[in-house]
């Protein structure tokens, strides 16, 4: 009962970032690769981290943000995502119908990442 709970929890999540493909799919195959409990737990610090850091954050719409492309080749640098078919293609692949929404997507990630890094460098200086 307790995965399945968590599973509703974090398929309603996708479907409100955006994720408009089969999210059902997504967390299937993330069980049986066992990355389900570590994905849930990244998504779950990531978005502590970004509510925390940036509470007004928006979850839709244009904003002041940088450009896709910046965002884009920041996040395939800094993870192990890979870019497997072309940018249209790829996206939707990935469930995001529009830009907007893996636009917020991939600037909630860097908001993430750059307040890690500064986390990281006070506890080391």
């Amino acid at each position: 009962m307790r995965q399945r709970a968590v599973c509703r929890r974090l398929h309603h999540w996708l479907l409100s970032k955006g994720y408009r493909g089969a999210t059902l799919d997504l967390l299937d195959e993330l069980r049986m690769a066992g990355r389900f409990d570590s994905a849930l737990s990244a998504a779950g610090d990531r978005e502590r981290i970004v509510s925390w850091q940036h509470p007004d954050f928006p979850d839709r719409g244009e904003y002041d943000l940088p450009e896709m492309g910046l965002l884009l080749v920041e996040h395939l640098r800094s993870t192990d995502a890979r870019m497997t078919a072309h940018f249209p293609d790829w996206a939707r692949e990935a469930g995001f119908m529009d830009r907007v929404g893996l636009k917020l997507e991939l600037a909630r990630s860097r908001l993430s990442r750059l307040a890690l890094h500064e986390m990281m460098r006070q506890v080391l200086d």
